[in-house]
């Protein structure tokens, strides 16, 4: 940063007679655009706006500000200065233009269909709205040369946990660029890949060439499934949450995976992630991920409370563990268990209070299993179906 025009350098005298010279400094009035607290200043700025008009922000999800008139409630979504907002009525909308646009000068881009990357589309008469990424995909498959290239059936190898943590030889080029693409990918519209993505993301600064060319692989897969399109919305009003876990399935150290999905319509929450220490068994590491899986329970019960949406209770979780879903309605076993945090006796705290109901699944059926391990072709195609990915004309 320079100084501006008629800004001179600040001189004085030492104690000896000396002069001393140095530049002046500014003081900012305003948090300038790039700045690291620039992005607080305005979020303070926007948020101080909105609870001027009424609108209140919510504790599950702070970017999230809901404002309830006699017409109907009226939702703003805000990443950074880009605003999306639900009302009941078209006057609400002019209302809540014409109010904002006073304040700050704003553009109306009319009905959502783009944002950050993703395309929306509404289909009004059967309730639905459908998320895809075709042109981000596409893109991606540009810069990476993989258009030429054959698709894949499968994100991963069945055998890919093994192969890629027994890799051999030196480490090539980081991981990092490829799988911070794809990320975005399998947070945002393709839990399909979630798995892989996740399993890659080990290997970012200690990357092979076997772990480049899995990389390559999640692309081609993209590639001959870009179209795919995550459907939301629709009859099914009840969520449905399913849980898994795969107990020491990496060779290198031994430590389960968790997965977990949760499904309104279509897939709304799912994750697959390491579990903090080594589980003794297999139930114990379905127990661990049975936990977690009811904390992201409670957030989404939280965040619709807080949209004014009623949901029923109990909700249902499935788990294919039977072990698992005895140790949730009752303390049997109680030492074998007790070394366990007191953190993930969540679960049983909320059976005992009827907020959710621990019920058994064939491991056959249980959607979250992708979210644990590489899944063959079958596998896969099952869990596109249970997430809503569909192919839509």
């Amino acid at each position: 940063m320079e100084q501006p025009e008629g800004f001179k350098e600040n001189t004085a005298v030492d104690e000896e007679g000396n002069t001393i010279t140095g530049d002046l400094v500014c003081l900012l009035v305003k948090a300038l655009y790039g700045l690291k607290q620039a992005g607080r200043a305005w979020n303070e700025a926007l948020t101080k706006a909105l609870d001027a008009l009424g609108f209140i922000q919510l504790v599950s999800e702070p970017c999230i500000f809901k404002l309830i008139q006699p017409e109907g409630p009226i939702y703003i979504g805000l990443y950074v200065d880009d605003m999306t907002c639900v009302t009941a009525t078209k006057d609400q909308y002019k209302w809540l233009y014409d109010a904002i646009s006073k304040v700050f000068p704003i553009t109306d881009k009319g009905e959502l269909t783009h944002m950050l990357g993703v395309r929306l589309t509404r289909n009004r008469s059967d309730r639905t709205i459908t998320i895809d990424q075709e042109v981000y995909i596409s893109a991606l498959l540009t810069k990476h040369q993989i258009t030429d290239r054959r698709g894949a059936s499968t994100p991963m190898e069945t055998n890919a946990v093994n192969t890629l943590a027994l890799a051999q030889g030196e480490n090539v080029d980081s991981l990092n660029e490829k799988t911070g693409e794809l990320l975005y990918l399998a947070r945002v519209s393709r839990p399909d890949i979630a798995f892989a993505v996740a399993l890659l993301c080990k290997y970012n600064m200690q990357a092979k060439a076997v772990h480049h060319v899995a990389a390559e692989r999640i692309l081609r897969y993209l590639m001959k499934t870009s179209k795919l399109k995550l459907v939301l919305g629709g009859p099914d009003s009840k969520i449905n949450a399913y849980t898994d876990a795969d107990h020491a399935g990496d060779p290198a150290d031994r430590i389960s995976v968790t997965g977990y999905l949760f499904t309104w319509g279509g897939a709304i929450s799912w994750s697959s992630k390491k579990q903090q220490s080594q589980a003794n068994s297999t139930t114990e590491s379905e127990y661990y991920a049975l936990g977690m899986t009811n904390r992201e329970y409670l957030w989404i019960m939280q965040l619709l409370k807080e949209l004014e949406v009623q949901q029923e209770q109990p909700a249902i979780v499935w788990c294919d563990n039977q072990g698992c879903v005895n140790i949730a309605k009752n303390p049997v076993e109680h030492g074998k268990m007790k070394h366990i945090d007191i953190a993930y006796h969540l679960s049983r705290q909320l059976v005992k209070k009827g907020v959710i109901t621990v019920k058994y699944l064939p491991t056959a059926e249980m959607l979250a299993d992708g979210f644990t391990k590489p899944l063959p072709k079958p596998g896969i195609l099952k869990l596109r179906e249970g997430c809503g990915l569909r192919i839509i004309e």
